[in-house]
């Protein structure tokens, strides 16, 4: 799954989806790696997994990052892109 992170954001989380990647904003700082650990965190908590099945692949000092998540189907997947996008889990 591919994202674009914007870290450093006056929002705590948003979602949209840009380019057929999930684009989240996070409040988490980009230093020492908070936001990569944000975006794993809230990634396993959507989707109800522990943070250690979710694995940053690459970008891992870039704002696009590609994340491997263990366990969890295609179809869970789309279920929280279209929640998250209308807003609909938090």
């Amino acid at each position: 799954m591919s994202f674009v992170v914007e870290s450093r954001d006056s929002v705590r989380i948003h979602v949209g989806v840009q380019n057929e990647r999930l684009r989240i904003r996070l409040s988490a700082p980009p230093a020492d790696g908070l936001a990569n650990a944000a975006l794993c965190a809230l990634i396993a908590k959507k989707l109800h997994v522990p943070k250690s099945a979710v694995r940053l692949l690459s970008g891992d000092r870039s704002r696009d990052k590609t994340v491997e998540i263990a366990g969890v189907n295609e179809e869970a997947v789309i279920g929280l892109l279209t929640a998250l996008e209308s807003g609909g889990v938090s």
